[in-house]
């Protein structure tokens, strides 16, 4: 076989084994979502908001969307959802009523007692856990891979334009 066959198998192999990878992440996150839905009727999400604002009572809308890195307009939304299942109350502030605080009910803190924690809670922490080359590199791979799906996302608007 020649040296030009052998760099074509190989980075065939390559990109076999990053498809593979990021169908193995997205049935990972799927199946978590699905266990959470059936025991707890609540997806990751919310799960996530909800123990987020259980270890900082009061915390804003704002500051939960970057806490999960989201836009404002889908943590509102998430937070409506766990409104109405009565797990989340949201208060506006004295001093700033534009400000929205939000807490966790008796019943909310009684749900999450038991749940584990969510997919992406799992993902950030064991993040956070890595050496910091180590993160720049997974970055570094991400925004390439974002580039050739042609997926554009900015931090300060939650739009993305792809294929």
């Amino acid at each position: 076989m020649n040296r030009k066959t052998e760099k074509t198998n190989e980075r065939r192999r390559e990109a076999g084994q990053i498809v593979k990878s990021i169908r193995l992440v997205k049935e990972v996150h799927q199946r978590h979502s699905w266990e959470l839905m059936k025991k707890y009727r609540m997806t990751g999400q919310q799960a996530g908001a909800l123990s987020i604002v259980a270890h900082q009572p009061g915390i804003s809308l704002g500051e939960l969307g970057e806490h999960m890195y989201l836009h404002i307009s889908t943590c509102s939304g998430i937070v409506d959802r766990l409104e109405k299942k009565g797990y989340m109350t949201r208060s506006r502030g004295p001093e700033d009523r534009r400000v929205v605080r939000l807490h966790v009910t008796p019943r909310g803190r009684q749900i999450i007692r038991g749940m584990p924690v969510s997919g992406f809670g799992l993902l950030m922490r064991d993040i956070h856990g890595l050496p910091a080359g180590d993160v720049h590199k997974v970055c570094g791979a991400m925004k390439i891979l974002m580039k050739v799906m042609k997926i554009e996302w900015t931090e300060e608007k939650e739009v993305i334009h792809g294929r």
